[in-house]
């Protein structure tokens, strides 16, 4: 692990002597910049410039498939979601103080997929702002402070937010009321040992005369990594189902699959060939007849 000295902006900067040229201009470059809180992942960074679907491709036209960036649940640039932007952008982009239809009409929508019991909707603009807003709708609610949070995990940079985010570093403490647990682990008794965790955890904020308001995990708990998987993924290879269709070979997974430092997991996209043309078109995604490595 490098000295916390020699880091710029979640790098490693001794290692920069190591990078291609074009690559070490862009960290320099964004090293002067950026402030240092920001994280730049890998020790050889991934100059991702565009995405689609699930995937994320670099500057050299490889596919990564995309296990962390707040994919949208239709996939990067959905061209429908592109084109509603744009619509919108060129119509009006403003917040909620004016009576208008469109946001009651999603919010009507909304709820229509939610219990009875939740009548309202709030919305916000960032990630840390719906966290900073879901702990002061907690904290009324129970008239408590203390907060359960896994070890490594990430909810914003808010005031708020960041007193609840550990991987931020050292230079963020955590706020007095926070108590953190590890991820759950692997194995039958995962879940019976991650919640005797979190009921150890609540019991030492009740010692300090702390009630518990909340206990957050990140979705997945993709912050704390992924638990490394089996050795191998068993492979079936030149098979022919019935009927003549050709089977589509699997695979071998990877040995471990551990997250860098900072949390990020990300994999190079598979190089088989995806399912023919027209599957997910209904969805308004573009599939060509390709192989993910490669760029349209």
């Amino acid at each position: 692990m490098p000295d916390t000295a020699s880091m710029v902006n979640g790098f490693d900067v001794e290692t920069a002597d190591t990078l291609d040229p074009e690559l070490r201009r862009i960290v320099e470059r964004r090293s002067r910049l950026l402030g240092p809180a920001y994280k730049l992942f890998y020790r050889n960074p991934v100059r991702i410039v565009r995405a689609e679907g699930v995937h994320l491709y670099d500057a050299d036209g490889q596919a990564y498939l995309d296990a962390y960036n707040n994919v949208p649940s239709v996939g990067h640039c959905h061209p429908r979601v592109v084109e509603a932007i744009a619509r919108q952008a060129a119509t009006l982009n403003t917040h909620t103080r004016y009576a208008t239809d469109l946001i009651l009409d999603y919010a009507e929508r909304l709820l229509a997929t939610f219990p009875a019991q939740i009548g309202h909707v709030m919305f916000t603009c960032t990630g840390s702002e719906a966290v900073d807003l879901a702990l002061r709708v907690a904290r009324f609610q129970t008239g408590a402070e203390g907060v359960v949070i896994t070890a490594n995990a990430y909810h914003g940079v808010t005031t708020a937010a960041a007193e609840i985010s550990p991987s931020l570093g050292p230079a963020v403490p955590l706020g007095r009321s926070v108590r953190t647990i590890p991820p759950p682990g692997a194995g039958e008794d995962a879940g019976p040992a991650f919640a005797a965790q979190v009921t150890d955890a609540i019991a030492d904020l009740k010692r300090h005369g702390i009630k518990l308001a909340a206990f957050i995990a990140d979705s997945l708990f993709s912050s704390d990594g992924i638990r490394p998987g089996p050795a191998r993924v068993p492979a079936a290879r030149g098979r022919r189902r019935a009927r003549g269709r050709r089977s589509v070979p699997r695979r071998r997974g990877p040995a471990r699959l551990r997250p860098h430092r900072s949390g990020h997991v990300g994999l190079p996209a598979p190089r088989y060939r995806p399912r023919p043309r027209g599957h997910g078109q209904a969805h308004g995604q573009r599939h060509a007849d390709r192989r993910p490595g490669r760029p349209p």
